[in-house]
Parts: C-alpha cells; structure tokens; sequence
C-alpha cells in the first residue's frame, strides 16, 4: 500500500497538471496559494479566501476579486469567478468570460478548458480549437497534448487527432522529445487509477525508446530521469526480485547513470536532487555524477530553488541556506516554503504569513495564523 500511495504522490507532481484542479491551484500545507508567472513576474496571492496579483515588489497589481486562478502564461491567466473560470490580462480585464467549468494555462496558444464535463482547447480569442469530448486533457507541450480516452492515456496534436493512440494506463507529458508511458497495469475498482503497470519511455510515434521494465519512470530533465526496479539484482534469475523498490536516474536510452540505491530521491533542482540511501544510512542531496554534495539537512521534503534550500536548525526554526550548508537568512521562521523567483512564503515568529525577498524581509502579509500558532 505505501508503494501505491508514493506513486500517486509522484504522478500529482510529475504531470503536467493536477486534473480537475488546476482552476484552483493545489494550496501548500497552510492552505494558501502561492503561484509565479515566470514572464511577467507577478504573483498570485490571496486574502481572506480572495485572490489577486502582486509584483516583486508586495505591490498589489491586480485586486483581491477572485474565488481561484492560476498563473500567467503566454499573457492571460486563469481566474474563476464562482464556479466558472475565465481569462484575463495583465492589467486585470476579463479577455475570455468565465464560462468554462474547469480550464488551464494557455501553453502553446491553447488553453485547455472543460464544456459539459469534457475537456477540449480554445485560443487566446474565446475560439474553440479542438471540440470538447475527452474525458480530461493536458496543455500542450512540444506540439503534443496528452488525453484521456476511455479510461487510456494517448496524445493529440493541435487538430485534436490522435497521433499516439489511447492504449496507455498513464502517460507523462513530453520532454526533450520523450514521454513517460505506463502498461500492463491493473484498474482499481473506483476506476481512478492504475497499479503495478510497468513505466518505459515511448517518441512522439509512440514506438519504445526505453522498454516499459521499469515499476516507475519519471519525465526527462536535463537528460535524466528518476526511475525505480524492485530493489535486488539476482545473478540466478537474471532480474530484479520483487522486494521494495530502489530509486536511481536512468539516461535517455534507458541505462542507468546513477545506479538504483536509493529509498526514495527527487528531481534535480539547480543541480542537486535529494535523496536516502536504501540502508538509510546517508540522506542529503547528490550531484549529477550522483556524489553527496551536502548531507543531514534538516529540510523535510523541499529541494534547492533559486540557489537556496528551506531547511530548519535543532529548535525547528526555519531559514534558508546555500549549497554549501551555510545559513543566508538565518533560522527565525514557524514555517518556510521555497523560493519562486525571488519570493518565498513564511510564517514569522508572530504567526504573521506572507511573503519574504531573498534578503529575508517581508514584502507582503498575506494573513495571521490564529489555530496553530
């Protein structure tokens, strides 16, 4: 069962969107969120259950007027209205009228969007592109979309046909010209997710790169990508025995460049991926040649953003550090978040919650803590 609930863990982070939520965008720990549009370097930030745009700066940009939203992509932003999401622009305007029960960033120029309870595409004009009738689908990435059909995962180009058939329990989106793909796996009974399938990495015809051997494999970054076997080699059977699995990074044509000794490990974050040893006995982050860089970290499950790590001394007080261990902003929060683009969540000492610069001065408050602090 842990292995279940770790591979649905991973699936919510690795795709591309978290279906049926991406409207309302997942809320960290403390039920706020917090969203970063790379391009225009607004954020999205709530007060009081509302949500509005800030600069840098904790200037307020646009209004706190919206029940949820995401970030800005390709110059629009999702925002809801009720139940229904539209689009507006930088300075606020209502471009595509809420109108939609559900709907994602534009990526690509198209936004995918849901009419009726099935997902198909718009433009940046409010046009539909492809006519809703997939049971959920994902923003476009490398000319590709990934669908689901009939309970399968494929993938459509921007004419809505299916150039890589929906014959897949799950699919990832495409990076660096490779998809994760699952098969051979098992429905569970309520119909929402698939077990012990088998992960390999398919092209955009949807032929095998790197045979689906693997229990997980995660998207490519950088050229590598995470992957897990059941844990221990035997020379008698020639194959991995059935026991707990091991993590490790394979290269693009399946090989393994880090070997798999790993419990559990994450993506590469400005160079680094943390991970534990499968005896438990080293834990921290690794290099690319798969080194430990730095270890015993106290930093919970977060990862190096913006050259800076979250982690928290023996009072459990939070602060940030740089890649050699050293504290830049000294431990002194309840809570701390990574950094996104400059920006980063905390809770102070006084329970105040907003957002804080790299010189660890807060820009903007977003709330008081009342239950827990």
């Amino acid at each position: 069962m842990k292995k279940i609930v770790f591979l649905l863990a991973m699936l919510a982070v690795l795709s591309a969107c978290d279906e049926g939520k991406k409207s309302q965008p997942a809320a960290n720990e403390n039920g706020t969120v917090a969203v970063v549009d790379d391009n225009t370097q607004l954020f999205m930030v709530s007060k009081q259950g509302r949500y509005g745009f800030i600069d840098p700066t904790g200037k307020v940009v646009i209004d706190f007027q919206y029940d949820g939203g995401d970030n800005f992509s390709e110059g629009l932003a999702v925002v809801m209205k009720g139940e229904k999401s539209g689009f507006i622009d930088r300075s606020g305007k209502m471009v595509i009228e809420p109108q939609y029960e559900n709907a994602y960033s534009f990526s690509e120029g198209l936004a995918p969007v849901v009419v009726d309870s099935k997902w198909g595409f718009i433009d940046k004009t409010g046009k539909v592109v492809i006519e809703p009738q997939f049971e959920y689908a994902d923003p476009f990435v490398e000319g590709l979309a990934r669908v689901r059909v009939n309970n399968m995962m494929g993938f459509i180009d921007k004419t809505g046909k299916l150039v890589i058939d929906a014959i897949y329990d799950e699919v990832m989106r495409f990076s660096e010209g490779l998809a994760p793909a699952a098969v051979h796996g098992e429905l569970v009974e309520d119909g929402n997710y698939w077990v012990n399938s088998r992960w390999g990495l398919v092209d955009k015809n949807g032929n095998w790169v790197v045979y689906p051997e693997f229990n997980f494999v995660s998207i490519l970054q950088d050229g590598l990508a995470m992957a897990s076997v059941n844990g221990e080699w035997s020379d008698e059977i020639a194959a991995w025995l059935d026991v707990d699995d091991r993590w490790g990074y394979i290269d693009k044509t399946g090989n393994w460049v880090i070997e798999p000794e790993f419990l559990y490990e994450d993506f590469f974050s400005d160079g680094l991926a943390r991970v534990m040893t499968y005896d438990g006995e080293r834990m921290g982050f690794i290099d690319k040649t798969g080194n430990f860089v730095l270890e015993s970290v106290l930093c919970e499950e977060n990862s190096f953003s913006d050259g800076l790590l979250a982690a928290y001394n023996d009072d459990f007080m939070w602060g940030y550090m740089d890649k050699t261990g050293n504290w830049v902003i000294e431990p002194q929060f309840l809570e701390a978040y990574s950094f996104q683009n400059g920006l980063a969540y905390v809770v102070s000492s006084d329970g105040t919650y907003g957002l804080i610069d790299k010189t660890g001065k807060m820009v903007f408050v977003e709330d008081y803590y009342t239950d827990e602090y």
